[in-house]
């Protein structure tokens, strides 16, 4: 197709893929075309899978299966605003579920769904759902924030210095000795009577996804008389001595310990706890920084993969002594007379004006 004006300056030359403009002469009797190529995505391996407009756009490229999962998400997030307002919850489903191989992704879409195979609607995946880790959390704090009094409280990070690679699949295993190294300590330590108790929650930080880098670390509370850094150093030093063919490749240690000193600093400290990992930062920086994107999006899958085979049947919660429910000295509120402390709760949170997310469960019928 030619366009001619009035007087004609220039010829356009429309074709159905580029759009070229040429000065125009009588004399010139060449005519030269740029082609300009439109870049498309051919197949889901180059999809932004944080990007809910992209996969929405480019959801004919996803398996059948793929596509009822994401928008059983998006129809969560629509009917439970409040329960999945969290901002990354809608692109870290997408990573989870455009991870090919990943089992758990029906029940992880399915998540607040009742049926009579689970009444409750639960999915139960703490590490990677922010309404079933909520729960738990609302619950560790029923347990334990109402009995504040009862307790020395202390915070502890556990963590370590530089970070760990994953070339292989196999060395997602490595997180492992990571997190039992701190779960060894903290149990010699209420066998020694250093501490009354403990309740400690794993986590894994994500610095990388492109070349994947993670920090495995955890967190607890504690109960005990006095706490500092250098009796926890002294524990993870001879939990080391015991086994060191099991701990010989762990990184440097690097512990933080924080009093708590009300029973508002007990929720708070309870709520940081409980909190999926984020996938989505690392991603959307590595998107922006690496022009490979098949390589971005098959090093995320092969984490969520790696994540999720290392903890599958592995409790992300442990505890001892007063901290422990089970136990004859648990200093804490029982499970049957818990429920008469959500006032107490409710009544602590509207003094720091802060929304918390819904616990009823209505139909997604």
């Amino acid at each position: 197709m030619i366009h001619f004006h009035c007087r004609p300056t220039s010829i356009s030359i429309c074709f159905p893929e580029c759009e070229c403009v040429v000065p125009y002469a009588p004399q010139v009797r060449e005519i030269k075309i740029i082609k300009v190529q439109i870049p498309t995505i051919k197949d889901s391996s180059s999809l932004n899978r944080c990007n809910p407009d992209e996969v929405q756009s480019y959801s004919y490229l996803l398996q059948g299966r793929q596509r009822i999962q994401i928008q059983s998400v998006r129809k969560k997030i629509d009917l439970l605003p409040q329960r999945y307002r969290d901002p990354i919850y809608l692109p870290q489903s997408q990573m989870l579920i455009l991870s090919p191989g990943w089992s758990s992704a029906d029940r992880y879409s399915c998540c607040s769904v009742r049926s009579s195979r689970n009444p409750s609607g639960q999915c139960r995946l703490h590490r990677f759902c922010p309404y079933c880790s909520y729960l738990t959390g609302r619950d560790v704090q029923l347990q334990f924030v109402p009995a504040y009094e009862s307790g020395n409280w202390f915070f502890l990070t556990g963590s370590y210095t530089g970070s760990l690679s994953m070339p292989n699949a196999s060395d997602a295993y490595d997180w492992i000795a990571h997190w039992d190294l701190y779960k060894e300590a903290l149990k010699c330590m209420t066998a020694n009577l250093q501490i009354h108790g403990f309740y400690m929650i794993e986590e894994l930080a994500v610095n990388m996804i492109y070349n994947i880098s993670v920090l495995p670390h955890i967190h607890a509370i504690i109960d005990s008389d006095a706490l500092d850094a250098e009796d926890v150093q002294e524990a993870v030093q001879e939990v080391k001595s015991f086994s060191e063919a099991k701990y010989e490749a762990i990184l440097p240690t690097d512990v933080n310990i924080q009093p708590i000193t009300s029973q508002r600093s007990l929720m708070d400290h309870i709520k940081y706890m409980f909190k999926p990992i984020n996938l989505v930062k690392a991603y959307e920086r590595d998107w922006l920084l690496y022009e490979d994107k098949i390589t971005v999006n098959n090093h995320a899958t092969d984490l969520v993969l790696g994540y999720s085979n290392v903890t599958n049947r592995r409790p992300k919660m442990s505890y001892k002594g007063t901290l422990n429910a089970k136990s004859k000295k648990f200093i804490g509120i029982s499970k049957k007379d818990r429920a008469q402390y959500k006032p107490l709760l409710r009544q602590i949170q509207s003094e720091a004006y802060e929304n918390y997310i819904e616990s009823s469960t209505p139909s997604l019928n």
